[in-house]
């Protein structure tokens, strides 16, 4: 198109829907309609800055709020698991080593083979 021309509505309108949902490239829709990429990618800023309105600012925070009470409950649960097997997994290194001991060894035995664990030996 010439510079300067102005373009309708309904063509701006129906080359950013090829682009946003029928996943058309903005060169593609660029030279398919004879204009340049940038004004596409000007069309496309102005759509992505507008202002959100109040209500969805806050529906939007109180949504994020949830979401990271969310994760951190998620999170306590996963450490207490990994926590249980890991003393389980103690448990059982324990018993192979001293399988005829009806109780655990002494404290600085458990200190060892924590140490053990860690290290891979």
């Amino acid at each position: 198109m010439k510079k300067g021309h102005k373009i309708s509505k309904e063509i701006k309108d129906q080359i950013l829907k090829r682009v946003k949902e029928e996943g058309v490239s903005v060169p593609q829709a660029a030279e398919d309609h004879g204009i340049s990429t940038k004004t596409i990618y000007a069309w496309l800023r102005t759509g992505v800055t507008r202002q959100v309105s109040w209500a969805e600012h806050n529906r939007l925070k109180r949504e994020n709020e949830d979401l990271k009470t969310f994760i951190g409950e998620i999170t306590v649960e996963l450490s207490k698991t990994k926590k249980k097997n890991s003393r389980q997994a103690l448990r059982q290194r324990i018993g192979q080593l001293w399988p005829e001991s009806s109780g655990f060894p002494a404290p600085h035995f458990t200190t060892r083979l924590k140490n053990q664990a860690r290290t891979g030996n």
